[in-house]
């Protein structure tokens, strides 16, 4: 039987590396809370895109690995 957590790794990994940028803006407007810039206003850096992508992957990874093994 395979482990509970391999289907959320794999959806939420999946979302991460296919819409990277995506994530990566909602969570610059969550860090932008309470500071003087509007949401309209903020855009995530490159580096955050592609750790955001990479940490997608590597949770896909994970769910396979959790599906496969456990």
């Amino acid at each position: 039987m395979p482990s509970p957590a391999a289907i959320p790794l794999l959806l939420v990994g999946a979302a991460a590396a296919v819409w990277p940028r995506q994530l990566s803006l909602w969570q610059e407007r969550w860090d932008s809370i309470g500071s003087t810039q509007n949401w309209s206003d903020v855009e995530p850096a490159e580096w955050r895109v592609t750790l955001t992508r990479a940490g997608g992957v590597l949770a896909m990874l994970g769910g396979v690995a959790a599906y496969a093994f456990l």
